[in-house]
């Protein structure tokens, strides 16, 4: 687990048995991507309103700068709102993997902006 927060802090992203550069990215082109596939604007994302689509779009949001970014949890809730702690990012990180695991609905929708977001790098 030391290892992982070590290779997290450099750059590398822990795939499988290998491990690889993180191509890092503006997080605001994740937001744009994120809330442009998902057809909400920057109010509905940072607003404390708890509807399935708003908080889908944080959860995916968090996930995606947890991923192909190199902030620190408060520096990805800062993007959010103010008020979106570290705590809070992990729980977006970790219901978003759920739900990435369990719904093929989700995982389509994660799937197609992380093709946007590629076209980025």
């Amino acid at each position: 687990r030391d290892y992982f927060m070590i290779a997290r802090n450099r750059g590398i992203r822990m795939i499988g048995d290998g491990a690889k550069e993180v191509h890092t990215i503006d997080p605001l082109k994740i937001r744009d991507a994120v809330l442009s596939y998902l057809n909400i604007n920057i109010e509905q994302f940072s607003s404390k309103l708890r509807f399935p689509a708003f908080i889908e779009a944080r959860q995916i949001f968090c996930s995606l700068c947890r991923n192909m970014t190199k902030l620190s949890l408060r520096e990805i809730g800062e993007f959010v709102r103010d008020d979106y702690n570290h705590a809070s990012v992990i729980n977006s990180c970790k219901k978003a993997r759920w739900y990435y695991e369990e719904e093929y609905e989700y995982r389509l929708k994660y799937w197609e902006i992380e093709k946007i977001l590629n076209i980025f790098k």
